[in-house]
């Protein structure tokens, strides 16, 4: 049977520092903390500087698809503000002793510590939007927990106006989402994976061939898809107006725009009733 190893004792500086911030201490310099103390506090501002630094770059690029200047401004003003919150972390930590141009030029990508998602390439202003909406309702849940607990004066009294601007961010996302829910047209819409991550099934009469991707003898690859539901022709072209350019970097493309099958378009056939029987079993 294995023998439950002991606690380790918690040092007598440290012991004592976290019962002097239970009754109430705030930290104010580095002469009021223990090494424990110290690297526990370097380890929380570098998740906070390293989460708002790394969302900037993606809320640029979709910022460039925006619908009207107006909605290019107000992400332009929140790529400001993560960039300020991001740099009050590495500030602190500066404070603290540690390079603030080793922490942004550094460092290995894989080095940098932020949740997932983060740094993930936003493809369209209604990913960005979504993004905004639930990736600053994540920053709220961390701060305002950090704001309200942490014991590192300097970092209280710098949280109060991330705390706000960080509401604000909010709420343009949220709201965002809620125009294209109300719009009623938006069914779905994401990026490709590229075509080395696919496959074709090639058909004949009898038989289904499975092709790995990528497909470099092709000429042109659906980089992604948007679909809505309108009631017209002339209102799905409207609508197609207003989609983003796709590209990253603005330069000419064309966006083709397909009208989908539906099971009344081929009548009473027999395939037609085997997918209404289908349909019919996934809706029990």
């Amino acid at each position: 049977m294995t023998q439950p190893k002991a606690a380790t004792p918690i040092d007598p500086a440290e012991q004592d520092l976290i019962d002097r911030i239970a009754q109430g201490f705030m930290v104010e310099s580095e002469e009021d903390m223990t090494p424990g103390y110290r690297k526990a506090l370097l380890t929380q501002l570098t998740v906070q500087g390293d989460t708002e630094l790394l969302s900037a770059p993606a809320y640029y690029l979709a910022s460039r698809d925006a619908p009207t200047l107006n909605s290019r401004i107000a992400v332009t003003a929140i790529i400001h503000d993560e960039l300020g919150h991001a740099n009050i972390a590495y500030r602190i930590m500066e404070d603290l002793g540690v390079d603030k141009q080793w922490l942004l030029y550094g460092r290995a990508p894989h080095e940098f510590k932020h949740p997932y998602g983060f740094d993930q390439p936003l493809e369209n202003w209604a990913e960005m939007v979504v993004a905004n909406g639930f990736f600053d309702r994540a920053g709220i849940t961390l701060l305002s927990d950090v704001h309200q607990h942490t014991s590192y004066g300097p970092l209280k009294r710098a949280l109060v106006k991330v705390d706000r601007e960080e509401v604000l961010h909010l709420r343009h996302g949220e709201s965002w989402m809620k125009r294209l829910a109300k719009a009623g047209v938006l069914l779905d819409a994401s990026g490709l994976q590229p075509s080395a991550r696919g496959w074709r099934v090639r058909c004949d009469a009898t038989q289904r061939r499975v092709i790995d991707g990528p497909f470099a003898e092709t000429d042109e690859l659906i980089a992604g898809y948007t679909i809505i539901q309108t009631r017209t022709r002339e209102e799905a072209i409207e609508w197609s107006r207003r989609f983003p350019n796709p590209t990253i970097d603005g330069s000419a493309c064309e966006i083709e725009v397909r009208q989908l099958f539906e099971l009344e378009d081929f009548g009473d056939s027999r395939a037609a009733g085997r997918l209404r029987g289908i349909g019919a079993l996934t809706s029990r």
